[in-house]
């Protein structure tokens, strides 16, 4: 961005405070200032009659001569009218300012100052007089509070309108006082910070006095210096202490407060009374939102209050059965034709030689609402859970050993399975079995079945066809629901 201030113009830097001087000094620099330098107000007084400069940057410290009555001095020299003011500090004294003048906080800060110069020559250039005053237009971010102290400068008389959204705001001016604000319901310094907060916005002033009550008494200049503070320690504080995210539970009520507990106070823990969330007291309360967030933090910190967060929304549980899995599994279970058909539910087998990986698959699957175990012992050939897979059909879970002796003993429920789940725990002691097994269960009952383990396995040092088949590693409810409909899928092959 390019400096609208011209090369050859000549600042007059005030200050006893090396540090400010150096900081303005090098920052105007780069704007193209030539910089003259004051330590003290009689140096200052001599400078600015003989060079006459384009611009004065006056800081509120300075020897001999008070600050103040140096700005009275130079701004009452008709030599010096119109050139424009840049106040530091200033905080509560009563200046007198023109439209062209600005007051910035300390210590000053080199953006500031710079962004500041270029709105004034801006301002210089374009800002039309109190009679010429822009009845409509567009502010940007920043602008708000440049444009209000030109209202208050020029002894303005009526309101001004923002516009943003579907939504409005009021600062209503008497004589240049800024003297209420409203949104929605808010009024005072409130609404006025509020909408100081604005980043853009269409305004329209309106040169005619509203009927409203005074609610802001401090003067103008001090009540927008305050609130850009305030506005900085707000955004600070808010993300330390994320207003829609925090609920409050008062520990107290209003008559256990101490006697000397503030106004503010009082009305938090009347408000904790109405609103749960930390963001709706912060815009019923009467007073500014740091100082609202300010105490509610403060009065977290005594134990008075309690904050919580929200409890976390549960995830949604994804169906155990894959929506087309279901719809087939419904057809051949209610009115297919075959012996699973008889009755509304089928078989799950699950192939386990060791029962400590039954109880571990146990934990696992029960995690998933649709699968439900009952809390006996583990015994083969025994129903010990079901998987509720909706439209009243249920699928049974039935351990079974993976044993050569127990082979002709699975033809019994063959017509009831859909298929079956076989949980490795040694491979290397049980690849002799399961090569039988698979041959028998794959080629002579036709029954698919998944290899899967609980735990990660190290199968380098073992050599078996069997391992072209996809081992599946039990890490989530992702994993078994993939595996089940893997294996119902390759089912209704067989029916």
């Amino acid at each position: 961005m390019t400096s609208p201030v011209k090369k050859g113009k000549k600042d007059l830097a005030i200050s006893s405070n090396q540090r400010e001087l150096l900081i303005i000094n090098d920052s105007l620099k780069k704007e193209g200032f030539e910089v003259l330098r004051a330590l003290n107000g009689p140096s200052a007084l001599e400078i600015a009659l003989k060079e006459v400069p384009d611009l004065i940057v006056l800081v509120d410290e300075l020897q001999i001569i008070e600050p103040l009555r140096i700005a009275e001095i130079l701004k009452s020299n008709p030599v010096l009218e119109g050139v424009p003011f840049i106040f530091v500090g200033f905080g509560g004294m009563k200046l007198k300012t023109s439209p062209k003048d600005r007051i910035i906080k300390k210590p000053v800060e080199e953006p500031e100052l710079v962004q500041t110069v270029r709105k004034i020559f801006k301002i210089e250039e374009k800002a039309p007089g109190k009679e010429e005053t822009a009845k409509k237009g567009t502010l940007k971010e920043g602008e708000i509070a440049d444009f209000l102290m030109v209202l208050a400068n020029q002894g303005s008389d009526g309101t001004l309108i923002l516009s943003k959204g579907g939504q409005k705001g009021y600062v209503y001016f008497e004589k240049g006082n800024i003297i209420n604000a409203s949104i929605d319901k808010i009024e005072g310094e409130k609404a006025l910070y509020r909408l100081l907060g604005w980043k853009e916005c269409e305004y329209e002033f309106v040169p005619v006095r509203a009927l409203t009550p005074v609610r802001i008494k401090r003067p103008s200049n001090v009540v927008l210096i305050d609130a850009v503070r305030q506005m900085e320690e707000f955004e600070a504080m808010r993300s330390k202490l994320p207003m829609n995210e925090l609920f409050v539970i008062p520990t107290v009520d209003i008559s256990s407060l101490p006697s000397h507990a503030s106004p503010l106070v009082k009305e938090i823990i009347l408000l904790t009374e109405i609103y749960k969330k930390v963001e709706d007291i912060v815009n019923a309360c009467s007073y500014p939102d740091i100082q609202v967030l300010k105490a509610i933090a403060g009065l977290a910190k005594k134990g008075l209050i309690k904050l919580k967060s929200p409890p976390k929304k549960r995830k949604v549980e994804e169906p155990i059965i894959f929506p087309d899995n279901l719809q087939r599994l419904k057809e051949k279970v209610m009115g297919g034709k075959g012996e699973i058909s008889r009755r509304a539910y089928a078989r799950l087998i699950i192939f386990c030689g060791a029962e400590e990986t039954a109880k571990k698959f146990k934990l696992f699957a029960s995690k998933h609402s649709a699968i439900a175990f009952s809390d006996k012992k583990i015994e083969y050939f025994t129903s010990i859970g079901t998987i509720n897979v909706g439209e009243n059909i249920k699928i049974e879970i039935i351990f079974l050993r993976p044993d050569e002796s127990y082979l002709p003993l699975y033809t019994l429920i063959k017509f009831k399975t859909i298929g079956g789940i076989y949980l490795i725990t040694d491979l290397a002691n049980e690849i002799k079995t399961l090569e039988k097994f698979h041959e028998y269960m794959i080629t002579k009952m036709g029954i698919p079945f998944r290899l899967c383990a609980m735990d990660k396995k190290d199968l380098s040092s073992i050599k078996t066809s069997l391992l072209t088949d996809k081992i599946t590693y039990l890490k989530t409810l992702e994993d078994l629901r993939s595996v089940l409909n893997e294996v119902i899928g390759e089912t209704f092959q067989r029916f």
